[in-house]
């Protein structure tokens, strides 16, 4: 582990491509999770039950699905971003 402040596991299923150059980067696919958990030490956050699922297309991320139960209560969101020179 790159650091013990966070913690991820569960399954995770990963279908992508790359292409473009290091600096512009286009990846085309998806990486979803399945029944994971993610906690952090600081804040002290636990997040159980996570279901995710992220699409690539180009230059954009999309939260498709983001579930899960944290700290006891109910976690859901969705979104998306665009990446530009490499970067969100």
């Amino acid at each position: 582990a790159f650091t013990d402040a966070v913690r991820a596991s569960g399954p995770t299923r990963i279908q992508l491509a790359l292409s473009g150059t290091a600096s512009q980067p286009l990846a085309k696919g998806t990486v979803t999770l399945e029944d994971g958990s993610l906690s952090l030490e600081k804040p002290r956050l636990g997040v159980e039950a996570l279901q995710a699922q992220l699409c690539l297309d180009g230059t954009r991320l999309e939260i498709a699905q983001l579930e899960g139960e944290m700290n006891g209560g109910t976690l859901r969101g969705s979104g998306a971003t665009e990446f530009r020179e490499g970067r969100l």
